[in-house]
């Protein structure tokens, strides 16, 4: 899984973008998987992924976060996140 997070400057929310991949069979498609964002009260936010396996999130912030999977039926995998930083003030408002 490829997985990119961004803070946006001056607020509270957070955009994330991934991608599942396999790399032991790269032509393996992930299209329709659903993709839960879990906080530590649970589902923060719920995506699909698109024919490429990507997908993504704009949330507000939370530290502890995972990524839940739903890979068959009754198949998940999740994926513990590493902690997120809150964004900082951007330079440009401040005298």
């Amino acid at each position: 899984m490829d997985l990119l997070a961004e803070p946006e400057a001056d607020t509270n929310r957070i955009a994330l973008w991934g991608q599942i991949l396999d790399s032991a069979r790269p032509d393996r498609r992930f299209a329709g998987v659903s993709v839960t964002l879990q906080g530590w009260k649970g589902p923060v936010a719920q995506a699909t992924a698109d024919e490429f396996g990507e997908f993504q999130f704009d949330f507000n912030f939370e530290s502890n976060l995972s990524l839940e999977m739903r890979i068959a039926e009754t198949n998940y995998i999740t994926v513990p996140l590493p902690v997120l930083a809150r964004s900082r003030r951007s330079a440009a408002g401040s005298s």
